[in-house]
């Protein structure tokens, strides 16, 4: 997905964004892309869901997606092995 390799490379020069992984999933409902997020505090989140890049994604996902894209917001509890807590 060409909309995939441009937004990584957007987000391979922004400060503060931490992780930021495509992933193929496959699943009984079908299959589908899921992005793994991880900023460094909430002003860098911010600054990316803010980004002229990451808001031209958006407006197309509900296209790429076949429909509208599901959010679901992880919360570290503890340390985890490469996660910088």
């Amino acid at each position: 997905m060409e909309e995939v390799q441009s937004m990584a490379e957007v987000v391979n020069r922004e400060r503060g964004t931490l992780v930021y992984a495509f992933h193929k999933v496959s699943s009984e409902r079908g299959e589908g892309v899921a992005v793994y997020e991880l900023y460094e505090n909430a002003d860098a989140q911010r600054i990316h869901g803010e980004s002229d890049a990451i808001n031209a994604l958006r407006g197309r996902l509900p296209e790429l997606l076949g429909a509208p894209p599901e959010r679901y917001q992880l919360i570290p509890v503890t340390g985890a092995k490469g996660l910088p807590f």
